[in-house]
């Protein structure tokens, strides 16, 4: 699963700090998304094709994973939303996601990121 060297170019930004943003929302949870995506990153099929970018970076193995655990709030959505601020900030996705985030307002995307990453977590 790759691209053409000319579309990751396209995608960069050599600022980036972001460049990939997901969820793990299933009942397996971040354990089992990292398994998944790590695997699709070594050439074996594991429905992960949202990662591809990265596994094409030099140094994608090297890459840090930072995660936020929270509740009471669709993961899909939180995800959208950071999406939507990142294109409001940059005027652009970031590098590896292929979803666009235009689906939320960024004024309701501060909202919703504002209750759920405030609110406790509870485990």
């Amino acid at each position: 699963m790759t691209v053409e060297v000319e579309v990751l170019q396209k995608a960069w930004r050599d600022d980036a700090e972001v460049v990939y943003v997901g969820k793990a929302g299933s009942r397996l949870g971040l354990q089992e998304r990292l398994r998944a995506y790590a695997k699709q990153g070594r050439g074996r099929s594991a429905g992960h094709a949202g990662g591809r970018f990265v596994w094409q970076l030099p140094a994608g193995d090297k890459l840090l994973v930072g995660w936020r655990e929270i509740n009471n709030v669709d993961v899909g959505d939180v995800e959208e939303a950071m999406l939507a601020l990142h294109i409001e900030q940059f005027d652009r996705r970031d590098f590896a996601n292929l979803k666009d985030g235009y689906k939320m307002p960024a004024d309701r995307a501060r909202l919703l990121l504002a209750d759920a990453l405030l609110r406790p977590t509870t485990h």
